[in-house]
């Protein structure tokens, strides 16, 4: 299976932020991250209909939009 272009992306921005998670201090914490895209990675297909021109902004919609449903 092909990935489609917003998966793509989000791989991408995932990578970027690669530096970041490898500072994180515990197993744990980087767990979690990778579990924030992996949360992400389900409303890729409605975050794509944003018009906007950096991708990051769709990735932080996205965990945004599911811890507040988590939350409630």
């Amino acid at each position: 299976m092909i990935p489609s272009f917003r998966q793509q992306l989000l791989e991408i921005e995932k990578l970027k932020m690669t530096p970041f998670k490898k500072m994180l201090p515990t197993k744990k914490d980087k767990q979690e991250f990778d579990e924030i895209f992996e949360n992400v990675r389900l409303y890729t297909s409605y975050l794509g209909n944003v018009s906007t021109h950096i991708p990051l902004e769709s990735v932080f919609m996205g965990a945004i939009f599911n811890n507040y449903k988590r939350l409630k």
